[in-house]
């Protein structure tokens, strides 16, 4: 994913890898790697908690899925469930996604 995080002008790159998230700058400079422990599968940016900045959300492999901030901090994480009993596909972004970010936006409120 291809965006200016931090409005300064300049693209930089999320990337989804192996062992985590990673950020490159318009250089192509790897700026920081959050670990995940399982490959990357999907990933959002928004302004999460409303504090006027941008946060990124991410799951991977192994079930779990985290908001970090800009620095590649954790902010939160999030176990998800399988997909289907038994199964050990990663759970679809339908069905754990988008709870995720509404179960963070209100733990950040309260």
């Amino acid at each position: 994913m291809v965006c200016d995080l931090d409005s300064d002008g300049r693209a930089g790159c999320l990337a989804g890898e192996s062992d985590g998230l990673a950020l490159y700058d318009a250089s192509g400079k790897r700026r920081w790697l959050a670990p995940a422990g399982a490959r990357v599968r999907a990933i959002d940016v928004g302004d999460v908690n409303g504090d006027g900045r941008m946060e990124i959300a991410f799951r991977s492999d192994n079930r779990k899925a985290r908001v970090i901030d800009l620095d590649g901090q954790l902010m939160w994480d999030y176990a998800c469930k399988e997909s289907a009993p038994g199964r050990h596909a990663p759970p679809t972004v339908d069905d754990e996604w988008l709870p995720l970010l509404e179960l963070y936006r209100r733990s950040a409120i309260t």
